[in-house]
């Protein structure tokens, strides 16, 4: 343990080598002390050597099986690198399934498999997933909160909010659990009223939970409420003064509002609070270039966030960014390089796909959206959607047909993709088919 600590305090201090020294040094002490499997294999994640991490947790799962030691975390956490870093959804379900056989009663595990098998559009099994989480851990509303979640994203809100209502019961205290229902209540069904009684019981049970406090001012900017949102943002950030996401919010609504300095500042804020909170980097660097600062001053503070906290999403922005500016190949070799260290990554593909589109290469945007579509096929209604669009143009309007229809089943609730339908059979001459569409969607909707 002593070299643990160690190593955590080396890592704080930038020291990745000493830190793996450290961790070396503990694991050989001692191989069954899982939690510095764990740190090791975190320091190499975040050095981006993704493959040595899930060898490291590789060899502490082994050990694990072996001597019979229960580290759902260890599980958990190496389930996650597969997916999300090394976009290895087949290796993450076996390893989910590992851990599940080795601590079968853990819920936490139950509801990542069931989240994976969303993600994955395998929602028979994702249901399945969470119904074994619920039965082997009736305590741990995480799975009726992602069920719940799931049966939403679905448009059968009779189903959802059945599901939050059991968490409920089982855990009235989760604020977690409440935000979520209240969001869907409030956002997905538009019921205002409703998702407001919900919330306060959320920061009733746990007035400490700033994502309560913020969820609730997202809800309030959406009914057209700016300054009602802003108070709830400001408790949000006065109960975790540590937490970048509510100063973020702040600083678009100041955005919003064309209030820039006020904006920089809370933007500033939440790089204060944390100095890895990519949103923060993205938002500040458009700031700049928008409001007059330059597109070099943008460029840095993208480049800085690159360096700082590496992530998808600010590949991504900084790629569009690169595009609007006239630097394409730039655009496309910053998506590339993002696409290779998050493989899992739909949005990714679509920016890439689209950029191919608009420089007239079909062959290459198709060959992109199929691989965004494989990626996380749970996630891919906006590929779908786009796809079906470029087809639309290109005359192909039985593969745009096919492609809508894909969309949708993956996504009942995206919009856009009915809408795009819809016009397409427009454009086409099949009137009634277009208003069929549109009805459906009123319905859905």
């Amino acid at each position: 343990k002593l070299y643990h600590w160690w190593g955590l305090a080396e890592r704080k201090a930038g020291n990745k080598d000493g830190a793996r020294d450290c961790f070396e040094r503990a694991t050989k002490l001692d191989p069954g002390y899982m939690s510095v499997w764990l740190s090791y294999a975190l320091l190499e994640k975040d050095a981006r050597d993704f493959s040595k991490a899930s060898a490291l947790l590789r060899r502490a799962a082994r050990r694990a099986v072996t001597t019979n030691i229960q580290a759902p975390f260890l599980f958990l956490s190496w389930g996650k690198l597969a997916e999300m870093s090394m976009g290895d959804a087949s290796l993450a379900r076996k390893i989910y399934k590992k851990g599940i056989q080795l601590s079968p009663a853990n819920g936490t595990l139950w509801q990542a498999l069931g989240m994976l098998e969303e993600r994955q559009g395998f929602l028979k099994e994702a249901r399945a997933s969470f119904q074994r989480g619920i039965e082997t851990d009736p305590y741990s509303t995480g799975n009726y909160q992602s069920w719940g979640l799931l049966e939403a994203r679905q448009r059968r809100f009779t189903e959802a909010i059945e599901l939050f209502e059991k968490g409920y019961e089982k855990s009235p205290a989760d604020a977690g659990l409440l935000t979520s229902w209240a969001l869907v209540e409030g956002r997905a069904r538009g019921n205002v009223s409703r998702g407001r009684e919900i919330f306060e019981r959320a920061v009733s049970a746990d007035p400490n939970h700033s994502g309560s406090w913020h969820a609730w001012g997202s809800l309030e900017l959406g009914a057209g409420n700016p300054e009602k949102a802003r108070q709830l943002y400001l408790r949000a950030a006065e109960v975790d003064k540590l937490n970048p996401v509510p100063y973020h919010a702040l600083g678009t609504l100041e955005v919003v509002h064309g209030t820039v300095e006020s904006a920089r500042q809370f933007f500033q804020k939440a790089l204060e609070c944390d100095p890895e909170h990519a949103l923060s980097y993205q938002s500040l660097a458009l700031l700049e270039d928008e409001s007059g600062q330059g597109e070099d001053a943008a460029r840095l503070l993208f480049e800085e966030g690159n360096r700082q906290c590496p992530s998808s999403e600010i590949s991504q922005a900084w790629a569009l960014f690169e595009a609007r500016k006239g630097s394409k190949d730039r655009a496309k070799q910053i998506l590339a390089d993002a696409i290779a260290i998050w493989p899992a990554a739909v949005a990714l593909y679509h920016s890439s796909a689209m950029l191919a589109w608009k420089e007239g290469d079909l062959d290459t945007a198709r060959v992109m959206f199929g691989r965004g579509a494989a990626a996380a096929p749970g996630e891919s209604a906006v590929v779908y959607t786009a796809w079906g669009a470029m087809e639309t143009e290109r005359g192909q309007v039985d593969k745009a047909r096919e492609l809508f229809r894909r969309g949708i089943a993956v996504d009942p609730s995206h919009k856009e993709c009915w809408q795009a339908y819809a016009k397409m059979e427009r454009n086409a001459g099949d009137e009634q088919r277009a208003m069929e569409l549109e009805r459906a969607m009123s319905v859905l909707l």
